[in-house]
């Protein structure tokens, strides 16, 4: 399982490049989604069906991409597939493991202000700057996310119970072969 996906506009493409390559400094393994997540000869919708099972977290980029007119007023707004992306981000790995970025100046639907996004100022920064800020914010969480993954995996006492049961239940059925009774494992 990887630990990142990232979706962007073909815009934004080399940021999210930018951000993978220092995720990869970071030993935080990461993908895009055009390093083949959209498979040929399937529908795009396809590709998503099996998001959950093989990251654990994405990173979407609403660039401004696009002009738009809302409310008589031109904006600078980010692609429709990509907010489509993000939902179905949101809804394959939940909101804790969706993390959108976007400049200051770009316009986002209102249903997704009441969700903390990481900002940037477009005109103060380059590209790179843009993406160790991105990762600096991010970094930190996937890392502890990853680590009390693993850390939980080991020690859920309901798998340990059933693999000790049945262990126990191994063990008292090799007395008909000779072993030895077990009855309590410390």
């Amino acid at each position: 399982m990887k630990d990142v996906i990232i979706f962007s506009s073909k815009e934004s493409y080399s940021l999210a490049k930018k951000i993978k390559r220092l995720f990869k400094k970071e030993k935080i393994v990461c993908e895009l989604w055009g390093d083949g997540f959209f498979q040929p000869s399937t529908y795009t919708l396809q590709s998503f069906n099996n998001l959950a099972s093989n990251y654990r977290n994405a990173i979407v980029i609403l660039e401004a991409d696009d002009q738009v007119i809302s409310k008589g007023q031109m904006q600078m707004a980010p692609r429709d597939n990509v907010i489509f992306e993000l939902g179905i981000c949101i809804g394959q790995l939940g909101l804790n493991h969706t993390f959108f970025v976007h400049p200051d100046e770009v316009k986002i639907p209102t249903d997704l202000w009441g969700i903390t996004s990481i900002i940037f100022p477009k005109g103060d920064l380059d590209e790179n700057e843009i993406a160790d800020d991105i990762v600096n914010e991010l970094k930190e969480y996937i890392e502890t996310e990853i680590n009390e993954q693993l850390i939980s995996r080991m020690i859920m006492w309901e798998e340990y119970s059933v693999l000790t049961r049945k262990l126990l239940g191994g063990l008292k059925k090799s007395v008909n072969h000779g072993g030895y009774y077990y009855d309590v494992i410390l």
